[in-house]
């Protein structure tokens, strides 16, 4: 199985399968959308302090599904 190393923001380097990287992506781009939504209709303005955040939330989020899909496969 081929591959890619994805450096997460917390600072661990982890081997992901190919065909998962635009699940990655995916993720990043949901959470992105999600918090300016949110950020927007709640606060009013948007910052890029809030992009950082919710790729971090978005990195966290696919780095913990990815290490319970592999300690608890189904």
């Amino acid at each position: 199985m081929k591959a890619a190393y994805i450096y997460f923001t917390n600072g661990v380097d982890f081997i992901v399968p190919k065909d998962e990287v635009h699940v990655y992506l995916y993720y990043v781009l949901k959470w992105v959308a999600f918090w300016y939504l949110m950020t927007n209709l709640f606060v009013g303005e948007y910052h890029l302090a809030w992009l950082a955040l919710s790729v971090w939330h978005a990195d966290f989020k696919f780095f913990t599904d990815v290490i319970n899909e592999q300690l608890f496969p189904d």
